[in-house]
């Protein structure tokens, strides 16, 4: 049993489980950014009382007085996560707007809280113990 153990690679089980949870990833995050916030938790800045207002007549305005980087809805339709041994890169294919969004609120636009983060580590964790235990 210890030597199926040695041979098992846990790296080739982790990762097809985070790339299957790879629109759910993008999904916290634009939670994050609807509720105005940072991965750090700190909030992305209040709207100017003008847009405030304009914004509260919006279908899409989600109850936040902070700005929640949705106006059209394009940038963040275009989110996604691409996962990889180095890591999980969260990003839009809208490169115009990402760059934009990204200078004036940092790539901390684009990373999970950490609570959100360890969600997600307890559930992978779950799922790669069956995987291992699937393979002795």
């Amino acid at each position: 049993m210890q030597n199926k153990l040695k041979s098992i690679d846990v790296w080739g089980l982790l990762l097809p489980i985070i790339e299957k949870s790879a629109s759910e990833i993008v999904d916290l995050n634009k939670e994050q950014l609807r509720d105005g916030e940072l991965s750090t938790g700190q909030v992305t800045g209040k709207y100017s009382e003008k847009y405030l207002k304009w914004k509260q007549t919006r279908p899409t305005y989600h109850a936040t007085p902070n700005a929640d980087l949705y106006k059209t809805g394009k940038f963040q339709s275009k989110m996604y996560a691409k996962v990889n041994k180095s890591g999980i890169k969260i990003g839009s294919d809208d490169k115009e707007k990402e760059g934009k969004l990204e200078g004036v609120y940092s790539k901390n636009i684009f990373k999970l809280q950490p609570d959100n983060l360890n969600q997600k580590i307890g559930e992978w964790r779950v799922k790669l113990v069956k995987a291992i235990i699937a393979k002795i």
